[in-house]
């Protein structure tokens, strides 16, 4: 009888605690995302962040993440400032062999609303991002995701601007098919020292345009080696954009754009070889919406037939670019000296 007594306390004891385990499983998502949400909720001082949903893999060491919305304070905006639909977070298997407990993050269907004209001041969205101090966007993104990250991908992101102030004027929008970056936590075992990236979409819905190159973000000033290339952007695209910020507007021309960057975020250098054809500023019978807005018209009009004469219809130039003691540097006069030294056919389009 003392045996079956004993058998019985044993079999209880592992259903309790099967039990235990169960109830902890169901119940540790909502914990994790009520916990999520309370420090969300305090690490930033002009936004406030949280997520709709957390469920648990305990089996692949996975999270997933659903809804993750950061709004800003006290702003009556139906459409959230970063709305990122599901993300996936799981450990890296790779680097636990290493010794390493690090996270791989996949993100999908992420939006991002930047909107100027909501006060008086223009850059408004600038401005606002500026106030929030980089230690606590640090606090908010340790919440999601606790631990170094290893490698980063998100499909499916789009930059939207939009500036209530400018009549017509709806959206500008920049679709990320692709955003990634890998090997952050270890860029030494790599041939050149640095964690690859690349980032491909394109502008206003049909402009391709690509990013890519290596960063290195284990150092204390971090080193980079991008290249940057945008292909045809009709200028027109941009017009009542132009028209409010300059202003200026485009009557024809397309924009392509060559550009590399080498150093770190104190000290680099690098170029851009810019490429503007068929650019037409002044239109005949064009409009104009103040005396401001003529000058500019026909000022920059005359500026472009003179390169039109002189570089044979094609405008082209290399700009020499410079970083130095966080300070950047344009050489203007060179670019403008190499501008009329050039026709388009002397630049190559492509990467030095």
């Amino acid at each position: 009888m003392a045996g079956s007594s004993r058998k019985k306390k044993t079999i209880y004891l592992f259903v309790g605690i099967f039990v235990a385990l169960v109830v902890f499983r169901i119940f540790l998502p909502v914990i994790l995302k009520n916990s999520i949400n309370k420090t969300l909720g305090s690490s930033l001082e002009h936004y406030v962040a949280s997520i709709e949903d957390l469920d648990l893999s305990l089996l692949t060491g996975s999270y997933f993440i659903e809804g993750l919305v950061v709004r800003k304070r006290a702003a009556n905006q139906k459409t959230p400032f970063i709305r990122i639909n599901e993300i996936e977070v799981n450990i890296s298997w790779q680097m636990i062999f290493k010794g390493k407990l690090v996270l791989d993050v996949i993100g999908q269907g992420t939006r991002v609303q930047l909107v100027d004209g909501e006060d008086n001041e223009k850059n408004e969205p600038q401005t606002n991002l500026q106030k929030e101090s980089a230690s606590n966007w640090t606090d908010a993104l340790d919440a999601v995701v606790p631990l170094s990250i290893q490698s980063i991908r998100f499909n499916d992101t789009t930059l939207n601007f939009s500036n209530k102030k400018i009549k017509g004027f709806e959206t500008f929008r920049l679709n990320l098919a692709v955003v990634e970056i890998e090997h952050l936590t270890d860029p030494n075992f790599l041939k050149n020292n640095l964690s690859p990236f690349l980032v491909k979409g394109d502008f206003a819905d049909d402009t391709p345009f690509g990013l890519d190159g290596g960063i290195d973000l284990t150092l204390q000033e971090p080193r980079f080696d991008i290249n940057f290339k945008l292909s045809s952007f009709d200028l027109q695209k941009v017009n009542r954009l132009l028209r409010y910020y300059v202003p200026l507007d485009i009557s024809t021309g397309s924009l392509t754009v060559f550009a590399e960057m080498t150093g770190s975020m104190k000290n680099a250098e690098g170029y851009a070889r810019v490429f503007a054809d068929d650019l037409d500023i002044v239109e005949l019978g064009q409009q104009y919406q103040s005396g401001r807005h003529f000058l500019f018209e026909w000022v920059g009009g005359f500026a472009n037939w003179i390169l039109q004469v002189i570089t044979d219809g094609a405008i082209a130039t290399e700009i020499p670019l410079k970083i130095s003691n966080e300070e950047t540097e344009v050489d203007s006069g060179t670019a403008i000296w190499k501008t009329l030294e050039n026709a388009a056919d002397k630049i190559p389009r492509r990467f030095k």
